[in-house]
């Protein structure tokens, strides 16, 4: 997270131009932080590199320091106007367009995940194999969703989780 001194031109720019500008400096940190990110072995390593780099940006011109300037510091503006050079051509409808081709494969990957630490946290608890353990979960899911659809009341929105009672299960397993 950049700190709030060093914000106020990124906060200013994105009044003036909207999420687009996010998108665009977004991308120039990205950008900039490319080759480290190449060598980064997880998700984890990733971030904090991230961290560390949002964390050295600082505005000299500010009155208030809260960071030391280091040599390894990096100007906000120069931020900002790198990320103009770089990406200021991107439209909205562009980062919209994005958004929307990528959105179902971020969706999957999440329930991917999900689904992989349900069947390992199962597995150790039943005597089912883990092909029918995968069964159980994808009619259970699919249940899920059809009743999701069909019924508004029945999902805990608060927790997350899916309420079934013995009728349900039934129709779930046809029993």
């Amino acid at each position: 997270a950049v700190v709030s001194t060093q914000s106020t031109g990124i906060v200013d720019c994105f009044f003036y131009e909207g999420t687009k500008f996010l998108f665009q400096v977004a991308i120039q940190i990205l950008h900039h932080n490319q080759a480290a990110l190449l060598l980064v072995n997880d998700d984890g390593e990733a971030m904090t590199l991230l961290n560390e780099f949002t964390e050295s940006i600082c505005n000299k011109d500010s009155p208030i320091q809260i960071n030391t300037i280091k040599s390894t510091s990096v100007e906000i503006g120069y931020v900002i106007s790198m990320s103009y050079r770089n990406f200021g051509h991107i439209t909205m409808s562009h980062v919209e367009n994005l958004r929307n081709s990528e959105r179902l494969k971020v969706v999957q990957s999440i329930e991917d995940q999900d689904k992989k630490s349900i069947l390992r946290s199962v597995r150790g608890i039943t005597f089912f194999k883990p092909p029918e353990i995968d069964f159980l979960y994808r009619k259970f899911q699919e249940g899920r969703r059809k009743m999701t659809l069909a019924s508004s009341g029945k999902v805990n929105h608060m927790s997350g989780k899916f309420v079934v009672d013995m009728e349900q299960y039934c129709e779930l397993f046809r029993m």
